[in-house]
């Protein structure tokens, strides 16, 4: 539900996830990787750009989580 929310409120915009390597972590991490997948898939949220930053080390365990996440992202750095 809060991935859901930050995404209709990014609607039009940018949706900046700072240390998003924690999306991926505790009982609901891969729910968190899951439903960003589904946003960035959607018609809906297809407005919406989507920015994640964090460790590279981190970074990668949280794309591990959901094997369709890194593809959803074009540019690293």
């Amino acid at each position: 539900t809060k991935v859901d929310n930050a995404l209709q409120e990014a609607k039009g915009g940018l949706l900046f996830v700072d240390e998003a390597y924690n999306l991926g972590q505790g009982p609901f991490g891969k729910d968190a990787c899951d439903s960003l997948v589904a946003g960035m898939t959607s018609e809906k949220f297809r407005d919406v750009v989507v920015v994640i930053a964090g460790y590279a080390y981190e970074i990668d365990e949280m794309f591990e989580s959901n094997s369709g996440l890194k593809s959803r992202f074009t540019y690293f750095f």
